[in-house]
């Protein structure tokens, strides 16, 4: 299976920690709460993967190999989009392409 990240900056796929904004607070929060219960810092670095891109963004698109992904370090968000952390970075063998190109 295939898992997408576009980075919120156009152009790497670093993690970072969730961001509160006045406008998502209770989901940051939840989210964070999240990251606790399956033994992580609620501030610990994540990258945002989904099962399409998402973004219109003119920067890359990352294609991840779920396959490849650590499943401990997997976090299901359980929000209907099917969003998924990733905690710390992707190791380089489950990129697939980057740019959208399969």
């Amino acid at each position: 299976m295939k898992l997408f990240h576009v980075p919120p900056d156009g152009i790497s796929m670093t993690p970072r920690p969730l961001s509160i904004s006045p406008a998502r607070r209770s989901e940051t929060r939840a989210l964070q709460e999240d990251l606790q219960d399956y033994g992580f810092r609620p501030d610990a670095a994540v990258i945002w993967l989904s099962p399409f891109p998402v973004s219109v963004s003119s920067g890359p698109v990352f294609v991840i190999d779920l396959d490849k992904l650590d499943p401990e370090k997997l976090i299901p968000t359980f929000q209907a989009e099917g969003y998924v952390l990733h905690v710390g970075p992707v190791p380089l063998a489950a990129i697939i392409s980057e740019g959208g190109e399969e």
